[in-house]
């Protein structure tokens, strides 16, 4: 990999650590754009490009071309971050999040980064619009699967969840179970861990914090589920994240 995308790689780490998103932007804007990004909606992409490169996004560089390429490094972290918790393949994911930024090697002004910019946003908001359109599923399971999506941070039952498509929670069991081979409980519960995985990846949020965001009732509960679908404690993961991170920011013998 190029030397830009390793410098890059470790400003995004520190600048995504550091706040967990675009710097300036609040938590309800990166609410709305995940929530655009992950239904598929072309609505993110300009929604996105009105503020790439605004002074509203901070300044992590001097340089006015610097700035605007380190900032397209960090968009495409975060466009790659709400990806995979919608659901995109995480190799896939992480696979085209290094070639739009190697691409950035290709760019001399920053109307070009800018136009790279659009397009890495095409390519994603698209690739998560065929995702959703490739899966069999029926009116109420879609709109279920949309509604865990949106509400991982908020309490909800089955049965809020059944009088929000209108069915019986009964026959929205047998229906989810049905179309997704998962319990309605059992899905909700890997959306959260998977969401709690990158949350001890990229934020530097207590394993408390995330567990309570996650509204699991208890630490010990959040450390639990997680062990038992990762292998390792909440605490463990991260440990193990940080280590290869800074085996990638070693440089080269």
């Amino acid at each position: 990999m190029t030397e830009i995308v390793n410098k890059a790689k470790m400003t995004l780490h520190d600048y995504v650590t550091r706040e967990s998103g675009f710097e300036h932007h609040s938590a309800d804007a990166e609410t709305q754009l995940c929530q655009l990004l992950q239904a598929g909606d072309m609505d993110a992409v300009d929604f996105c490009q009105r503020n790439f490169g605004s002074p509203g996004e901070g300044r992590l560089a001097n340089d006015p071309f610097t700035n605007i390429q380190y900032s397209y490094v960090c968009s495409v972290t975060l466009m790659t971050r709400f990806s995979i918790w919608g659901g995109m393949d995480e190799k896939e994911a992480f696979h085209s999040s290094d070639l739009y930024i190697q691409r950035l090697e290709t760019c001399s002004t920053i109307d070009e980064v800018k136009d790279l910019h659009r397009k890495m946003m095409m390519y994603f908001v698209k690739y998560m619009d065929n995702l959703k359109n490739n899966h069999d599923y029926s009116k109420p399971i879609a709109q279920c699967i949309d509604y865990i999506y949106f509400h991982l941070h908020d309490k909800f039952t089955v049965k809020e969840l059944a009088e929000h498509v209108n069915l019986s929670p009964n026959y929205l069991s047998t229906l989810f179970k049905k179309e997704t081979g998962m319990s309605v409980v059992d899905y909700i519960l890997e959306r959260r861990l998977n969401s709690a995985k990158y949350m001890l990846q990229y934020t530097d949020m207590s394993c408390s914090d995330i567990a309570s965001s996650l509204t699991f009732g208890t630490q010990s509960h959040f450390t639990s589920a997680f062990h038992k679908k990762f292998g390792l404690t909440p605490k463990k993961y991260r440990m193990k994240m940080q280590k290869n991170l800074e085996s990638e920011r070693r440089p080269l013998k």
